[in-house]
């Protein structure tokens, strides 16, 4: 039973990554993969949920601690994981759901203007200086480097 607690230390590691990787992608103007990366952050953590409570309820040595022994309860961690979890789930859905039939309604949300996706944007003013602009000549041509002996 120890492997499986180990193992439910590791699905919660994978969802906290999964939770970094989808506010990334949320910054980006690609909402969807966010959207999907969201689902698979709550998915880790039911799996997590599960693993768990599989634990709890096969039967196990007792750890003893002096006179109190270790159990595993449903405790408030376990209440807010699951409720985390399907927010998560939540979330996910709306904005792939948002995606295919409500895109323009999506980028309002979220802020995004058409042209930010498509990438075709200018990256603003490009400023130069009028004096190297109207010489055609290379500014460095006099230059001559001189080689002296100590």
């Amino acid at each position: 039973w120890v492997s499986s607690f180990c193992g439910l230390s590791v699905l919660t590691r994978v969802a906290f990554c999964g939770w970094l990787i989808s506010n990334m992608l949320f910054s980006m103007p690609v909402l969807v993969y966010g959207g999907y990366m969201i689902l698979v952050t709550g998915a880790f953590m039911i799996f997590s949920l599960l693993s768990f409570s599989t634990v709890r309820n096969s039967p196990m040595c007792a750890i003893q601690f002096g006179p109190a022994s270790l159990q595993t309860v449903y405790g408030a961690s376990f209440w807010l994981t699951l409720a985390t979890s399907l927010l998560c789930f939540l979330i996910g859905l709306v904005v792939v759901v948002l995606h295919y039939f409500r895109p323009k309604a999506l980028k309002a949300f979220f802020d995004l203007s058409e042209d930010e996706e498509e990438g075709d944007t200018l990256l603003g003013e490009a400023y130069r200086n009028s004096h190297f602009r109207a010489s055609k000549k290379n500014p460095y041509d006099n230059f001559a480097m001189t080689i002296e002996a100590v």
